[in-house]
């Protein structure tokens, strides 16, 4: 792929976010599209060291396949080099979005957006005049639809985030002006609303509060189609959770007149909520302009809370109009919300006088949590000066009191980041290639890059976890180390947030085979989680920090067994539980994926629940279900 070279002084604006270049090197990138716009919104990593994005697309061609119609929700696989495992386009003749994703412990997806489809893959759809309703979706780990569920009333919902809580249920959170359908006790005709979900998509509670949820915010420019002339530069201002340590959920939006301690324009606003949706607390922050909150993440079980955004600064060099300049403000709060501190990357006009620059825009747009402690912050920059515009992306990495250790320069405008398995970054958004020389108008594709993590001072061979009884047993080669002090063995419940449960001494340097063990009783956690994640944490003796792969553990079903005879079949199939008394949800999919049947209620092993197979054709099927977090598999012949 083909670098981009920007002007001299371009990159000197960038100079005052950091002032060092970083060692950052990119393993590989990706751009994914067709002949139309496709837009990334989200990626997670996953349990095989490879990521999950998920975004929209306009195309049916090239990398996408299988639009159903105007936009599509689009799911993209990748593997850990980068190469594309699997595609899905989910949705209906509509417009359908999907703006978060989460992988869940049976190795499937959960997803949310929005849509305004109430055909093809979508249905239940409670919004009139063209207006969205909420979309939550739940897929395999291949991509099939296993369930689908529209929320929301007759006016426009739509969900930016969704987590993924310890009883196997969801929580998100999405703007809402209906005040009907399953939208309850609204506070105005714009609110936030929170909502918990079970395992299968039924509302358990809603919670809403006030602040933006619909307002936009514009910065400048003009010609949104072409990046070389500028974009339009304006916000849907989105809210975004994320699951706390304490079974909790802290949320980052936008606050605006109607909140508490507003200052101004839109601030920050930042709702911590307990396990069942109470307000612990809630705080406004920002200036007296505009400030877009884009991302908030929990730095540990006690170390608060870093927040990413942009705020707004007032041009006073250049006299050609009130212009205000963008630039990120990020903030690291305790645990209680208080202002660690904030670093507010403003430019010295002052210096500027004879500038090139004319206007400009730097964007914060997620912000992740290396190793060591270190804040990621990724997101795109664009500055107009007298010759045109130039843009690009950019990821800078700081330490814990916000001094910048020094920026990158990727390809694409970034948009989403996440911590990958190996200690190394993936950050996700858009790149816009030229596509009419007439109109001067490009298209968007999908833009993925994977940063190197730091040269590893010991070389790790493998890395497993195995249940044995009440305990975990985690097994580990090294294939030589150097200067290597310890292996903390760090622990989490849902792949994201890991504690450190252990620690084992390195030899320190050698160039053998080495194999370390460690075994973590995990009786008081086996009650309440099927499944568990596990990591090593490598230290140096200079104190550089390092990750292995991310080790998946999953409880035995007690015996649990799931049977479907006579198989092959002509007519009727019975299924059977074995070992198992309670519901259960059986599903039925043929081999390409698509859902067949479904039956939402199961007594016990005694009983066996009967399918009839007279209408499907000749061929393999598959039948799934899900026990304690466990999903159980079995196929069956039709003749």
């Amino acid at each position: 792929m083909t670098r981009k070279i920007y002007p001299l002084f371009f990159c000197l604006l960038i100079h005052f976010l950091s002032k060092a270049q970083t060692d950052t090197t990119i393993a590989w990138e990706k751009v994914l599209g067709g002949s139309y716009d496709s837009h990334a919104r989200e990626v997670k990593p996953t349990m095989d060291n490879g990521c999950i994005i998920a975004g929209s697309t306009l195309a049916n061609d090239g990398d996408v396949s299988g639009n159903h119609g105007d936009g599509d929700a689009w799911i993209v696989k990748l593997d850990a080099s980068g190469n594309t495992q699997w595609q899905k386009c989910l949705g209906g003749t509509g417009s359908d979005i999907a703006n978060s994703i989460q992988q869940t412990a049976d190795g499937g997806y959960i997803i949310a957006g929005t849509t305004n489809s109430n055909n093809g893959d979508v249905s239940g759809n409670h919004s009139t005049n063209s207006n969205n309703d909420v979309w939550i979706i739940k897929i395999s780990a291949t991509g099939a639809i296993q369930w689908q569920k529209c929320f929301g009333g007759s006016n426009n919902d739509v969900a930016n985030s969704i987590v993924i809580t310890t009883d196997k249920g969801y929580v998100f959170t999405a703007g809402t002006n209906s005040t009907d359908g399953d939208v309850t006790n609204a506070h105005s005709d714009t609110s936030y609303w929170v909502v918990k979900i079970d395992s299968i998509g039924v509302i358990q509670w809603q919670r809403f509060f006030n602040g933006a949820a619909f307002s936009v915010s514009g910065y400048g420019y003009t010609d949104e189609n072409n990046p070389t002339n500028g974009f339009d530069y304006s916000y849907y201002n989105g809210s975004f959770i994320q699951s706390t340590a304490d079974k909790g959920f802290i949320i980052a939006a936008q606050g605006d007149s109607t909140v508490t301690d507003n200052h101004g324009g839109l601030d920050y606003l930042i709702v911590k909520l307990d396990s069942a949706g109470g307000t612990l607390w809630q705080k406004s922050f920002g200036t007296s302009n505009n400030d877009v909150v884009t991302c908030i993440r929990q730095v540990g079980a006690a170390g608060g809370y870093i927040v990413a955004g942009n705020t707004t600064l007032l041009d006073t060099i250049h006299n050609t109009g009130p212009n205000y300049l963008q630039v990120p403000l990020i903030i690291k709060l305790d645990n209680s919300g208080t202002i660690q501190w904030q670093q507010l990357d403003s430019l010295s006009f002052s210096t500027h006088s004879n500038s090139f620059y004319k206007e400009f825009v730097i964007s914060a747009n997620a912000v992740s949590i290396a190793s060591n402690g270190d804040y990621v912050i990724c997101g795109y920059a664009s500055g107009r000066y007298s010759l045109g515009t130039a843009t690009f992306g950019w990821l800078t990495r700081l330490d814990s009191t916000g001094n910048s250790k020094g920026i990158a320069y990727p390809n694409g405008f970034l948009y989403s980041s996440t911590l990958a398995g190996d200690g190394g970054f993936i950050a996700a958004g858009d790149e816009y290639e030229f596509r009419n020389y007439q109109d001067s108008t490009f298209v968007a594709h999908l833009y993925i890059v994977k940063f190197k993590s730091t040269t590893l001072p010991v070389t790790i061979l493998n890395f497993t976890a195995t249940p044995q009884k009440n305990n975990v047993l985690t097994q580990w080669q090294t294939g030589s180390e150097e200067n290597t002090s310890y292996f903390n063995v760090q622990r989490s419940t849902d792949a994201e947030h890991f504690t450190t449960v252990g620690k084992v001494n390195a030899t320190g340097n050698s160039t053998a085979l080495l194999n370390y063990a460690y075994t973590d009783d995990v009786s008081s956690l086996i009650t309440t989680y099927s499944s568990l994640y596990y990591r090593l944490q490598e230290v140096d003796k200079n104190g550089n920090v390092t990750l292995s792969k991310i080790a998946r553990v999953v409880f035995p079903a007690k015996g649990i067994s799931l049977v479907a005879s006579p198989n092959p079949v002509k007519g009727q199939l019975n299924v059977r539980l074995n070992n198992y008394s309670g519901n259960a949800t059986i599903c039925v999919y043929d081999m390409v994926g698509h859902k067949l049947q479904q039956v939402t209620q199961y007594t016990n092993s005694t009983n066996a629940i009967t399918i009839n197979t007279a209408s499907f054709a000749a061929g393999t099927y598959i039948i799934t279900t899900v026990v304690n977090g466990v999903m159980l598999e079995e196929k069956f012949v039709k003749k």
